[in-house]
């Protein structure tokens, strides 16, 4: 499994039961400096589990990018949900500074490493990916739509759309379903899965199997209560 923009690796994450089960070898990404700190400690008992400090990207030229964020200073107030508020646009994050107590004085940028997803992939050495998880805050549907299908299927594709425009995300859904994804959209995300009986392009990392893990995705606080519709 990989997942981008992995946060603390506990709150508000859908998929920390899945990266503690004992067969699952994961790759977690988070570029927030002090963010990726309480990540590795989360996971530093677990060998099974890879966490990266970068930003992903969808194009593969980008070798560093500026990041803004929100970093807790002494004596000012600072909530953990700030740390789910980061971004490559500080225009993004303006959005939040409602929410927010002292936003200037806690917003700041760094210069952070990055990777496109495809390389990303190839870095792992696995044959392939079951599972791709992606949270990051309006990118989601530009690193999904970069992903090279005819190399990677991944099984499950999980990606938050609430911070994309309508017409981005209908064209890639149709992009997915004619490469044989169903997918379904409910509360803040997207869910596609590679259909049974798929057969996989030709070259593609993938396997054509069933999977537990769609059960514990969707038991996720942001669909709870809602019948995913397809898309």
């Amino acid at each position: 499994m990989i997942q981008l923009g992995s946060n603390d690796g506990v709150m508000d994450d859908p998929v920390h039961r899945i990266v503690r089960q004992p067969n699952v070898y994961s790759i977690l990404v988070e570029p927030v400096p002090h963010v990726f700190d309480r990540l590795s400690r989360t996971y530093q008992s677990c060998a099974r589990v890879t966490c990266l400090q970068s930003a992903v990207v969808p194009d593969e030229e980008t070798k560093s990018i500026e990041f803004f964020f929100l970093r807790p200073k002494d004596g000012l107030f600072y909530d953990d949900a700030y740390s789910g508020w980061s971004s490559t646009s500080r225009d993004h994050l303006e959005k939040f500074r409602q929410y927010v107590r002292n936003f200037d004085d806690l917003l700041c940028s760094e210069m952070v490493p990055c990777v496109s997803v495809n390389h990303l992939f190839e870095m792992t050495g696995w044959q392939s990916v079951d599972f791709l998880q992606i949270d990051v805050e309006g990118l989601d549907v530009s690193i999904v739509g970069s992903l090279d299908f005819k190399t990677w299927m991944p099984s499950i594709i999980r990606f938050e759309h609430m911070h994309s425009d309508k017409a981005s995300l209908f064209a890639l859904l149709l992009r997915l379903r004619t490469l044989g994804y169903h997918t379904f959209s409910s509360g803040f995300d997207t869910a596609c899965r590679v259909a049974c009986g798929m057969r996989l392009p030709r070259g593609a990392k993938g396997r054509n199997r069933q999977l537990a893990l769609p059960c514990i995705v969707w038991s996720h606080k942001s669909l709870a209560g809602n019948a995913p519709d397809q898309a």
